[in-house]
């Protein structure tokens, strides 16, 4: 199993100083906090995203804070909306990413990295999640020695918006309005969901664990490898559903609400094949899963050179 993981490793490494480097709107400023959102098309969705993040940044976290787009398609197209938002801009072509035509979100995450300014943590983010106004607030509570990663929100669980109610709120953000998350009755709330959608971590920790798999592209589980990988290096945390000042869960007191869409899963063999690979990762021993990560983390380190 272990040398099922070290192939797709080996198959897929890329350099990142190899690809044509776009970066925009890039400031010197200091941060303690990069939000990475990876996105190809859905434009509005991304908007209705970034409309919520400036509400939230309004309220005056006590951190710095940088929102980074990273965009990974066939030409540029959303830099517009990154200037709007104060927001900065990666562009990765995906002519040179070894994915087709296939979004990389894994990759997005990678080398919005390795590409930008350094920051003591991320928020690795979901083009379709809509934050409360008091989320990042709340966030800094967790932003604190002895805590190395966050999934920042209630249950391990989002608040789906029904499609009538996701067009309402994109019709209210083109009207350069909002509607308070905390009024909406207007969705569907799922049992507990895999770990993913908004993470945060200290980005010492996330090169301690080598990032993300870069093998693992279109909808796949990549949140949930990254997240097994985190735990596996610092020991099973016992009650996830209490937070505390250990190495990292999930807050209770936060919902995000996800904007409505079609099912995205495609059921392909490529899919089951990722899936194939977590599942291999998540039945190694406790010795081979770090010799995994420890390859993993040389294996990133080497692509950021």
């Amino acid at each position: 199993m272990l040398e099922m993981l070290l192939e797709q490793l080996r198959s897929h490494f890329l350099r990142y100083q190899d690809l044509p480097k776009q970066v925009l709107y890039q400031d010197d400023e200091d941060r303690d906090l990069n939000i990475f959102i990876g996105v190809k098309g859905r434009a509005n969705y991304l908007k209705t995203t970034l409309q919520y993040f400036m509400l939230a940044l309004s309220k005056e976290p006590k951190f710095r804070t940088k929102i980074i787009i990273v965009e990974h398609d066939k030409k540029p197209s959303l830099a517009p909306i990154a200037a709007q938002f104060d927001a900065e801009y990666i562009f990765i072509d995906n002519a040179y990413t070894n994915t087709g035509t296939e979004f990389s979100r894994s990759l997005c995450f990678n080398i919005g990295h390795a590409w930008t300014k350094e920051s003591t943590w991320s928020l690795q983010h979901d083009c379709d999640l809509l934050v409360p106004e008091d989320f990042l607030v709340k966030l800094g509570d967790y932003m604190v020695d002895g805590v190395d990663w966050v999934q920042p929100y209630a249950d391990k669980r989002v608040r789906m918006l029904t499609p009538q109610m996701t067009q309402y709120i994109m019709q209210k953000v083109e009207q350069l309005s909002y509607v308070s998350l905390q009024t909406i009755n207007d969705y569907i709330l799922y049992g507990q969901g895999a770990t993913g959608g908004s993470l945060l971590i200290r980005n010492k920790v996330f090169e301690d664990v080598g990032g993300y798999e870069e093998s693992f592209y279109g909808y796949a589980p990549e949140d949930s490898f990254l997240w097994t990988k985190l735990e596996a290096m610092h020991g099973t945390i016992g009650n996830g559903y209490m937070p505390h000042r250990g190495f990292g869960t999930y807050v209770n007191d936060i919902n995000l609400y996800h904007l409505h869409h079609p099912n995205h899963w495609n059921e392909s063999a490529r899919l089951y094949g990722m899936l194939d690979l977590y599942n291999c990762f998540c039945n190694l021993d406790y010795a081979l899963k770090l010799k995994y990560i420890g390859m993993k983390a040389k294996q990133f380190k080497e692509a950021m050179l």
